[in-house]
């Protein structure tokens, strides 16, 4: 079945990205990843079985080809308002899911193999939808050790009520701190 982790780069002050939506260097840590960041990549690379993601967050890497060289080989569902025919990109899948978040996870789901894990992967509003949901079984923050100030939160108001957690692992790297964390249900 895959368990679900929300899984993203996030600022100190709790942005997933600057002002004009752009990633500030958040991710730089994935693409040279610090001696202790190496695990983290390697485990990534081993165990992600599929990514959901928002269309905005999909529309930003595709303008930048981020997807035709993306390492990730593996299903893709987009969650979107404006339909559009599945992408096949260099061994993955771009599959564009209309019906919301419990259809893109149902789909996920269905194809994710044993051992592997479903990423919730990108935007803030539907990381949100999955937490209110009690969809997420456990939330990975790789903490870039960065001030932006403004932009788009992760964690912003969105009415979801207080969940605890329990800490997994904490790996302080150069530039960034891993914090894993499971939620207690």
């Amino acid at each position: 079945m895959g368990k679900v982790i929300l899984d993203m780069s996030m600022s100190l002050d709790g942005y997933i990205a600057t002002a004009d939506g752009k990633d500030g260097g958040l991710n730089d840590w994935y693409f040279s990843p610090p001696e202790k960041s190496k695990a983290i990549v390697d485990e990534m690379m081993r165990d992600l079985g599929v990514i959901i993601m928002g269309r905005k967050t999909f529309d930003e890497g595709d303008a930048h080809n981020a997807f035709d060289d993306s390492p990730f080989k593996i299903p893709h569902f987009i969650l979107t308002h404006r339909p559009r025919e599945t992408k096949d990109s260099n061994g993955s899948s771009y599959t564009f899911v209309t019906d919301g978040i419990e259809s893109a996870l149902k789909q996920a789901q269905a194809v994710v193999k044993d051992g592997f894990y479903i990423a919730i992967g990108g935007g803030a509003r539907v990381a949100q939808q999955y937490l209110e949901a009690g969809l997420v079984d456990e939330i990975q923050i790789h903490q870039v050790h960065v001030l932006f100030g403004s932009g788009v939160r992760l964690f912003g108001d969105s009415g979801m009520e207080a969940t605890p957690l329990e800490r997994v692992r904490v790996i302080d790297s150069r530039g960034v701190t891993h914090l894993k964390y499971r939620i207690v249900k």
